[in-house]
This record gives C-alpha cells, sequence and structure tokens, in this order.
C-alpha cells in the first residue's frame, strides 16, 4: 500500500483542526483574468500578535499563518505558490469575515504540507 502524506495531511488538517479559506492564485476566478479557478480548502490557521513598537504599546503586528496540504486539489501545491501575487482569503480573527491577505514567504514544506505566512 503506497503511503500518500499530502492526502493524509488533508485529512487531519480538514476533519480535526481545518477551517475553510480560500485559494485565490494569480489570474484565477476573482481576478478578473483568465486562469485557475479560486479553490475552497481546509487550513489550520495560526493568529497571533508578533509585537508592539516602541512607543506606540497599543499598537501591535499580527501574524497569520496557514498550514495546508501539499496537494494540487484539497490543498495548494508548493511548486504552484507565487508568492506576492497569490492570496488567501481568511478571517484574520475566528469568527469574523474572511478578507483576502497576500502569500508572503512559504515557511516551511514537505511532502505532506505547506506552511505559509499571510500578510
Amino acid at each position: 500500500m503506497a503511503i500518500d502524506l499530502a492526502a493524509d495531511a488533508a485529512a487531519i488538517i480538514g476533519q480535526d483542526f481545518g477551517e475553510t479559506v480560500v485559494y485565490h492564485k494569480r489570474g484565477g476566478a476573482g481576478s478578473g483574468q483568465s486562469g485557475a479557478e479560486d479553490r475552497t480548502i481546509k487550513a489550520i490557521v495560526d493568529r497571533e500578535a508578533v509585537e508592539t513598537f516602541a512607543g506606540m504599546e497599543r499598537s501591535r503586528a499580527y501574524s497569520v499563518t496557514v498550514e495546508v496540504a501539499n496537494h494540487a486539489t484539497l490543498g495548494i501545491l508548493s511548486s504552484e505558490i507565487d508568492t506576492g501575487s497569490d492570496q488567501i482569503a481568511v478571517a484574520r480573527r475566528y469568527g469574523e469575515t474572511p478578507v483576502r491577505l497576500g502569500i508572503k514567504p512559504i515557511v516551511t514544506h514537505d511532502a505532506g504540507a505547506v506552511r505559509l505566512e499571510l500578510l
């Protein structure tokens, strides 16, 4: 029996921990350009306050990272990501309306999953 780490990761993310997010590929349906369709997928979303700024203690920079299956249909292939152009619609705070955030660096990836920083 062959092991499919990406499919296993998608099952774990989707069944146990995942939130629904939408991957908007550059040139996709929501961009007004021809190309790939937007993809609704499951992701583990990590929202955290990163830091306060000196002299501006009431201000915080927030970070959102997502972990998705490294899979062409159940997640996002690490090889298809266009950092700086592709976006993921996710709620900045759990329960709020999702907004599109740009994919910046690929934090980590392996055969099963991809972790992305969103800004």
